[in-house]
C-alpha cells in the first residue's frame, strides 16, 4: 500500500509532465496553468521536496520570450527617483493573513528612514485591500497597485516587469507558494536584486532558482533553505513586530471586560483549527483537558478554532465553562492583556500570535516534543526547551500557574530577547545586513543550481500525513479551480456557463455534474 507521500507524488508528477508536454508543445498558456496546478498540489500536499528546479526552469524559459509591453505602467517613480526604492510584490493581501501583517509592518520600521515602499498585488481578484496597508503605503510616499483582474497571465508578467525595472531598486516577493508569475515576470535584464521572503518556510514553493537572496524568519527556516532548497545566499530577517502601547488598563480590569474571574490563571492560545488537530500522541485538546483538571484555578481560551470541532466540543464536554472556545476575533488585544500564560499550539505553532504574547508581557510556553522543528517556536531567551514528555510539559505549566513571580521573571527575560532581534534598531541592522549581500542588480540567469538527489527523510513522511490531516483528499479539484484566471485555459469552454446556471438555480445543473464527471475521468484517482 503507498503511503501519503508517495500518492502525494504521483499526483504531483501527473501534473508535472502535462505542464512539460505543453511546453513541449509551445502551449504557453496551458503550460504555466498546469505549473500552477502542480505548484498548488506540491504546497498543500507535501511530496518530498521543497523546490523543483524543473518547473522553474520551464516558467523561466517561457518568460524570456515575453514580448516587451508598454501596458498598464501606473506608478510614477520620478518623485521617489533620489531615495531606495522598494517595490513588495504580493499575490494578494488580505485583512487577516499573516503575510500582509508582515509587509505593513516592514514599511513602518522605514518611517524614519524615509525610504519609499511601494506594493503590487497581481492577483488581488476580488478580495478588498485592507485600508491600513494602503495608508502604510502612501506614508512613504510610495504606492499601492493592483493588477485588473481581466489581465490575462502574459501582461500580468510583462506589467509586473515594467514597474520593477522603472520604479524599484529593490523587489521583494512575498507571493503565494504557487504563483509562477514572478518566475515569467523577473526573466529578464536590468532588473533590480530580488529578495525573496520565506514567509511559508514550511511549505514548498516556487522561487528557489530566481532569487538572488533569501530572507528567512529563523534558523530552523534558513535550516531547510539551505538544506532542502539548497540555496546559499540566506540571511535571517525575524518578522518585524511592533511593541504595543503601555495598557491603559490592569490584568485584572481585562479580565472583567472579557467576564473572565478577577482570581483566575488565565491560559490563551490562538490558531487556526488546524493547528490544533491531533496527530499521533500530539493532541492539544487532550493536554488542555489534563492542565485544567490539575489546575482549578486556570482558565483555558481558545481563539481561532472552530466551536464545533469535535476534539474541541469533548474537551469542553469534561472541563465545563473553565475552557472557553472564543472562535475567531477581530480584535484580540485584550485576550493578550487579560493572558498570564500563553500556550503554543500544537503539533502546528502559530509563530506571529506566540511572539505577540511576548510584546504583551505574557509568558509563552513552547509546545511539547515538536513533529518537527520548523511546526514550533525557535527558542529564546526565558523560553523552556520543547518537553521531551506531556508529563514534564504539564509540570512546568503547573509549576507556572502557582508561581507569579515565575512568570514575571520569565516574561520579561522573553520579552527582552524577541524586542532586540523583531523591533527598532535590532531589526533595522539586520535588514541593512542582508541588503549589503545582494547584487547591484538581478542574476538574469538562473540564480541557483538545484540536483535534487537525496532520498525523502522520514520528517517528509510526517509532513505529508500532518498535511493530509488539515488539507484534505481533494487536492487536485481544490487546485483546478482554485484560480479561474489559470484552469481556464484547461477546462472546457462549457463548464463556466453550466456553473453559472447552477449557482442561478441553486441546484446542479444536469450537464454540469456530466461534465464534472468527464473531467474527474481525466484526472487521477487519489
Amino acid at each position: 500500500m503507498q503511503t501519503i507521500l508517495e500518492l502525494n507524488k504521483n499526483r504531483f508528477e501527473w501534473v508535472h509532465q502535462r505542464a512539460v508536454a505543453a511546453f513541449e508543445q509551445s502551449k504557453h498558456e496551458q503550460a504555466v496553468a498546469w505549473a500552477y496546478l502542480a505548484g498548488f498540489c506540491a504546497w498543500r500536499a507535501h511530496m518530498g521536496q521543497f523546490a523543483h528546479s524543473g518547473l522553474e526552469s520551464l516558467l523561466h524559459n517561457i518568460g524570456t520570450n515575453l514580448t516587451p509591453s508598454n501596458t498598464f505602467m501606473p506608478v510614477n517613480s520620478a518623485q521617489t527617483f533620489s531615495r531606495r526604492r522598494w517595490l513588495h510584490v504580493l499575490s494578494s493581501a488580505f485583512g487577516i493573513g499573516g503575510h500582509t501583517r508582515l509587509v505593513q509592518q516592514w514599511i513602518k520600521k522605514d518611517f524614519g528612514r524615509k525610504e519609499c515602499h511601494s506594493v503590487l498585488l497581481t492577483d488581488q481578484r476580488n478580495f478588498s485591500v485592507p485600508d491600513w496597508l494602503t495608508k502604510t503605503v502612501v506614508a512613504t510616499e510610495g504606492q499601492l497597485t493592483v493588477l485588473p483582474p481581466g489581465m490575462d497571465i502574459f501582461e500580468r508578467a510583462r506589467s509586473m516587469r515594467n514597474i520593477a525595472m522603472s520604479c524599484a531598486d529593490i523587489v521583494v516577493l512575498h507571493t503565494n507558494p504557487n504563483d509562477p508569475l514572478p518566475l515569467l515576470a523577473f526573466a529578464a535584464e536590468n532588473l533590480p536584486p530580488i529578495l525573496l521572503m520565506n514567509h511559508a518556510d514550511h511549505v514548498f514553493w516556487y522561487g528557489a532558482t530566481l532569487a538572488d537572496a533569501v530572507a528567512d524568519l529563523r534558523p530552523s527556516s534558513q535550516e531547510v533553505t539551505l538544506k532542502r532548497r539548497l540555496i546559499k545566499n540566506t540571511h535571517i530577517l525575524p518578522i518585524p513586530l511592533e511593541l504595543p502601547a503601555a495598557p491603559s488598563k490592569s490584568k485584572l480590569d481585562a479580565k472583567r471586560q472579557l467576564s473572565l474571574p478577577e482570581d483566575s490563571v488565565m491560559l490563551l492560545t490562538i490558531g487556526s483549527n488546524y493547528k490544533y488537530l491531533p496527530y499521533r500522541n500530539l493532541s492539544f485538546p487532550a493536554a488542555a483537558i489534563e492542565i485544567l483538571q490539575q489546575n482549578p484555578s486556570a482558565i483555558l481560551v481558545v481563539i481561532g478554532t472552530e466551536k464545533k470541532n469535535k476534539d474541541w466540543i469533548n474537551a469542553s464536554k469534561c472541563i465545563g465553562e473553565r475552557l472557553v472556545l472564543a472562535g475567531r476575533q477581530e480584535n484580540i488585544e485584550n485576550y493578550y492583556k487579560a493572558s498570564d500564560i500563553y500556550l503554543e499550539s500544537f503539533p502546528l505553532g502559530s509563530l506571529t500570535a506566540t511572539l505577540d504574547a511576548v510584546l504583551y508581557d505574557t509568558p509563552v510556553v513552547r509546545a511539547p516534543e515538536l513533529a518537527l522543528e520548523i511546526l514550533g517556536l525557535d527558542r529564546y531567551d526565558g523560553m523552556n526547551n520543547n518537553a521531551s514528555t506531556i508529563e514534564e510539559y504539564y509540570t512546568y505549566i503547573n509549576h507556572l500557574i502557582n508561581n507569579s513571580s515565575n512568570r514575571l521573571e520569565v516574561s520579561q527575560l522573553q520579552k527582552q530577547s524577541v524586542l532586540s532581534a523583531h523591533t527598532g534598531e535590532g531589526w533595522r541592522q539586520q535588514l541593512d545586513t542582508l541588503v549589503s549581500k545582494l547584487p547591484t542588480h538581478h542574476n538574469t540567469g538562473i540564480s541557483n543550481q538545484l540536483s535534487f538527489t537525496t532520498q525523502p527523510e522520514n520528517s517528509d513522511n510526517i509532513w505529508a500525513e500532518l498535511q493530509r490531516l488539515h488539507e484534505g483528499t481533494k487536492i487536485l479539484s481544490r487546485a483546478y479551480f482554485d484560480n479561474p484566471g489559470y484552469s481556464k485555459y484547461l477546462k472546457p469552454d462549457l463548464l463556466d456557463r453550466l456553473k453559472a446556471l447552477s449557482i442561478s438555480r441553486g441546484q446542479y445543473h444536469p450537464e454540469f455534474r456530466t461534465v464534472m464527471l468527464k473531467i474527474n475521468k481525466r484526472l487521477p484517482v487519489i
